[in-house]
């Protein structure tokens, strides 16, 4: 947690409740004195649910780039940029070369 938080500039309070919220939702697996490990995905992703406060969490940021003028299309282009952005910044942490 330490580690994630310092790569990624947060604190680790922060990083404590980002993997509790996954642990939660039943994507990792945390375990005292152990790495956590991500849990094993159901086969049909889709099957996956989202907690209400993260769907709300969502539409809130959804509704603020409607009022804020944007379209759906740069929204849906910023979305894909920051997960690429988080792809790339994984891969240079687990020493991968992303060329």
């Amino acid at each position: 947690m330490r580690d994630l938080g310092d790569s990624l500039g947060i604190s680790l309070h922060t990083a404590r409740s980002a993997y509790q919220v996954l642990a939660e939702e039943g994507l990792l697996r945390v375990r005292l004195g152990k790495k956590a490990r991500i849990a094993a995905l159901p086969s049909d992703i889709s099957s996956v649910s989202f907690s209400d406060d993260y769907i709300l969490r969502v539409r809130e940021l959804i509704v603020d780039g409607f009022l804020q003028g944007r379209r759906a299309d740069d929204l849906h282009r910023l979305l894909d940029q920051e997960m690429g952005a988080l792809a790339e910044r994984g891969a240079r942490l687990d020493g991968k070369d992303s060329s």
